[in-house]
Parts: C-alpha cells; sequence; structure tokens
C-alpha cells in the first residue's frame, strides 16, 4: 500500500517534456530531429563556448519542420540553413538531414550568438561572419574564384542581407580577412582583448596590419 502512494505521488508531481524538446544550459530546443540528442547538442555548444571563451546566456533553438516555414520566419534574400536573431534571442533551423551537416551549421549561428552576448558589437560586421565561419563552421574561401573578382573595401562590408556586393562575396571576402588576421596574431588573445574594446583598435597594435584592405588584396592573390 505504500508503495502505491509512492508511486501514485510520483505520477502526480511528475512532468515530462515532448521527446524531441529539451533544455540544456546553452539552449531551449523546440522540435529537434530525433537524431539530435540533448547530449550531442551541449556537446556540440560546450566545444564552441571553450574556442571563444564564453558560457552561453540560454537562447531557444527552433526546428522548422518544412523550407516554407523556415523562409517565412527567415525573411532572407539569400539562401541559408538557419539563422540568428538577436532581438529574439534565437537560432532557427530549415529541416536538418543528420548531425555531420547540422553541426558546423550550429556552430557558426554559436559564433553569433557569442558576438551579439559577449563582444556587445566589438566585432564589426564586416568581420563576423568571417569569424563564425573561420571559428564555427570551419568553410574554406574560394581563392581562386575570390581572385578573379573586383574586390571591395573590405571594412565596407555590412550585414550579407543588406551588403551591395552580394551575401557569396560578403561570406568568402570576410573570411579571406579573417584568415589572414589569423596568420599574423592569435585570435584568442585577439578575442580576450576585444572584450574590453573595439576589436579594429588591436589590429594594428596587436597584429601589424596597417591596412587592412591593401593586406587581404596581396593575401588573396597569394592563396589563388
Amino acid at each position: 500500500m505504500k508503495r502505491l502512494i509512492m508511486t501514485l505521488i510520483f505520477a502526480t508531481t511528475t512532468t515530462y517534456a515532448a521527446p524531441n524538446s529539451y533544455r540544456t544550459n546553452c539552449c531551449e530546443v523546440t522540435n529537434a530531429p530525433k537524431w539530435l540528442t540533448n547530449f550531442k547538442l551541449s556537446d556540440i555548444a560546450a566545444k564552441m563556448e571553450r574556442d571563444m571563451g564564453w558560457s552561453i546566456r540560454r537562447v531557444k533553438v527552433i526546428f522548422h519542420d518544412t523550407d516554407a516555414s523556415f523562409s517565412g520566419a527567415a525573411n532572407l534574400n539569400f539562401s541559408a540553413n538557419a539563422f540568428f536573431s538577436p532581438a529574439r534571442q534565437t537560432i532557427e533551423f530549415k529541416p536538418q538531414k543528420d548531425l555531420e551537416t547540422f553541426t558546423p551549421t550550429f556552430r557558426h549561428e554559436l559564433s553569433h550568438v557569442i558576438s551579439n552576448q559577449k563582444f556587445k558589437g566589438a566585432i564589426p560586421s564586416w568581420l563576423e561572419e568571417g569569424f563564425a565561419n573561420y571559428l564555427g563552421s570551419k568553410r574554406k574561401v574560394d581563392y581562386k574564384w575570390l581572385a578573379a573578382q573586383e574586390l571591395p573595401d573590405a571594412s565596407r562590408l555590412s550585414h550579407p542581407q543588406s551588403d551591395a556586393t552580394g551575401s557569396q562575396m560578403h561570406y568568402q571576402l570576410s573570411t579571406a580577412t579573417v584568415e589572414m588576421i589569423a596568420k599574423r596574431c592569435n585570435l584568442k588573445d585577439l578575442l580576450m582583448l576585444t572584450t574590453g574594446s573595439k576589436l579594429t583598435n588591436y589590429l594594428e597594435t596587436f597584429c601589424k596590419i596597417k591596412d587592412i584592405n591593401a593586406e587581404v588584396r596581396t593575401w588573396v592573390k597569394s592563396k589563388a
């Protein structure tokens, strides 16, 4: 009888989350694919936090059921698999196929989260996508393509959504610029300095880069 009473008390006081929704230290996850467990997601986030020296304040991670639903929420003028909304503190995904393709995209978006929460505008918009690619998704630059283009002023790139040069140029040139900076100075040390001031304040003094545009053009040509 005592065991039955305890069982009834447990049953009435325990709540169960939906099998594809859960909460971790970094994220409140909604509608996750069945293959993405809270342990796998937490592991990816923990590695990104270590790389960028920050404990993420919990954000919402939303998985859309259809591409159309994602496109309506994203309202982007270029193709993307996910986006981060600073205003809502959400990362939203189009339907994901597997962990292998999800992981770099998630790391990329977490880089934006940390840039927003930790650096608060200290990383300029013309470098943020480069950092998200270099530190997050590890996406490579197509230097042959980039060298064949008329390169705009790298320091005048805006958000890829509004950049007049186009999203491809933005991502490629921003990432190439970060790769060049990484060869001149330690990025982790640079980011530590950036928590107290604008990153651009340290490009000349810490990284010995006097003219970012001249140097990135030379870099692109040397890598093509």
